[in-house]
């Protein structure tokens, strides 16, 4: 029986996700370069300080939690999991932001799902499956939050995968390639599902492509 994540949702105290996005830099704090990160606000030390756990993805096999703390300002190291091989972007689910999802950078991509506990900022893998494209770069949620898609920039391609009832397992693997369709050299960065149920593909130095849901 697979076990049930701890619930977390905003706006409950330590579940607020606050920024989720791409920012490359070097930190003087780690030995490599950050890609993502993911910030939840923890429960207030003081009525004068605020305190931060932060996620970080990046071109490492870790996934780093730090812990910040405004004032004095403070930033830590917490702990590291490993996820794959080279864990970039990250992503908490709107619905339980116990539970998070990774790109696994690489060739041979992979898309990976980790429980965290808010409390000791620990994370503990899950489930993994491959994106069918090298290079995946971002994670979209799709079909109101009901399935994935991850855009492969290595061959330009969208990947599709559906979520159990837990929102941690995958199935129904599906792959979209837009070299098919006269773009060879196509490098998906990005997917954005809109409101009226199109997915829009972002491709680096090339095109945007809108497609209505439902392939």
């Amino acid at each position: 029986m697979r076990a049930t994540p701890p619930s977390c949702s905003p706006p409950a105290p330590g579940c607020t996700t606050l920024v989720s996005f791409h920012d490359i830099y070097d930190p003087k704090s780690l030995d490599e370069s950050v890609v993502a990160y993911i910030l939840f606000r923890r429960p207030a030390i003081t009525a004068m300080s605020s305190a931060f756990l932060i996620l970080v993805g990046s071109f490492s096999p870790m996934i780093s939690t730090l812990n910040f703390t405004s004032s004095p300002p403070s930033l830590s190291l917490v702990s590291q999991t490993p996820s794959g091989t080279s864990p970039s972007w990250l992503l908490s689910n709107p619905t339980n932001t116990s539970i998070i999802y990774a790109t696994d950078e690489v060739d041979s991509g992979a898309l990976n799902s980790l429980v965290l506990d808010h409390s000791s900022g620990k994370l503990t893998p899950v489930a993994s499956i491959p994106t069918q494209g090298g290079g995946p770069t971002h994670i979209g949620l799709v079909n109101n939050g009901t399935q994935l898609g991850v855009a492969n920039y290595g061959g330009g391609s969208a990947f599709f995968t559906t979520l159990d009832q837990d929102l941690l397992h995958f199935g129904s693997p599906q792959l979209v390639s837009f070299a098919s369709a006269g773009s060879s050299n196509a490098h998906e960065v990005k997917i954005i599902f809109s409101p009226k149920q199109y997915l829009i593909f972002l491709s680096l130095g090339r095109s945007i492509w809108r497609s209505r849901f439902g392939f």
